[in-house]
């Protein structure tokens, strides 16, 4: 079976779609876990709607956590062997799971497989007017990767490599990772397969016909909101920095990426343009272990 969990906050215009797309897939054989971060719409009015239906469907209400609080909660209700995190303003193409669990068959070793993205318009569904990122570009970003580990590593930390509806996870292997980290309300997902190249997973990029992510590019969408998402970036950059697993050549990236970042961040309040801080105020202890880092890294024979 394969658990898809829906983490979805306010999006009740949305998520009928959604599971719509579920019920479309040619691999039957799932669950979908509606976990209801704190909606104050009408979301748990449409689901319950949709479940007197569609037994596969169930809904959990808690209290206002962030995406990743709530996916850990739909990941420890799941009895699947298989897990995807599809958000509820977002759509799978029919084949997208059967191509994807068809991976595993082939290759008992395989931790993760991942497809392709397209982009659409809130209001056209028109796969001749699909587009390959939110900037509306001709150009596939989702980088096709198969590996272990460390051979990702430069490529991963870099890079966010994927989408959060886009990886079919072996659940055991989810388990390994260590779950999404609840402190983070935006890149989590990115953190999340950074962790995945220490964790040693087998990662393949699948290419099979009908099986994209769609993603609906609407203003409310987090991933147009750039400048909540730079708050969380230095902490992670920074607790990368610190990883003992992480190569001297990347520390040194991270070093140069961090302080661009810090710098991005001053010049920007100082034109008055305020970026929120949060996570930011504990970022700045970075300069006071960059030589030890630096230094640990070294082996003086």
């Amino acid at each position: 079976m394969v658990s898809i969990i829906i983490a979805t906050y306010n999006y009740a215009r949305y998520i009928s779609e959604a599971i719509y797309s579920l019920q479309q897939q040619t691999f039957k054989d799932w669950e979908c876990i509606i976990v209801d971060d704190g909606s104050t719409d009408n979301t748990n009015e449409v689901v319950n709607q949709i479940i007197k239906n569609e037994n596969r469907v169930s809904y959990h209400a808690i209290k206002n956590s962030g995406p990743s609080f709530a996916r850990n909660v739909g990941v420890g209700l799941s009895k699947g062997n298989y897990i995807l995190f599809l958000d509820a303003d977002d759509l799978l193409q029919s084949d997208k799971i059967l191509s994807h669990v068809t991976a595993f068959t082939n290759d008992a070793n395989l931790d993760v497989a991942y497809g392709d993205v397209r982009y659409f318009n809130d209001v056209d569904k028109n796969p001749d007017n699909y587009f390959f990122s939110l900037h509306k570009n001709k150009k596939q970003w989702i980088p096709v990767l198969s590996g272990n580990g460390k051979e990702l590593e430069s490529k991963v930390l870099r890079e966010n490599i994927m989408v959060t509806s886009s990886p079919l996870f072996k659940k055991e292997a989810l388990i390994k990772i260590g779950l999404f980290d609840p402190a983070l309300k935006k890149l989590e997902d990115w953190e999340l397969f950074q962790r995945m190249i220490f964790a040693n997973i087998k990662l393949q990029y699948v290419d099979a016909e009908n099986s994209w992510v769609l993603m609906r590019a609407h203003q409310t969408s987090y991933s147009f909101d750039k400048d909540s998402m730079r708050s969380y970036l230095i902490p992670i950059l920074q607790k990368n920095l610190l990883c003992s697993n992480v190569s001297f050549g990347n520390k040194v990236y991270l070093l140069f990426r961090m302080t661009e970042e810090l710098t991005d961040l001053v010049i920007l309040n100082l034109r008055g343009r305020k970026i929120p801080v949060r996570s930011y105020n504990r970022s700045f202890s970075f300069f006071s272990v960059v030589a030890a880092v630096l230094f640990s890294t070294i082996s003086f024979n």
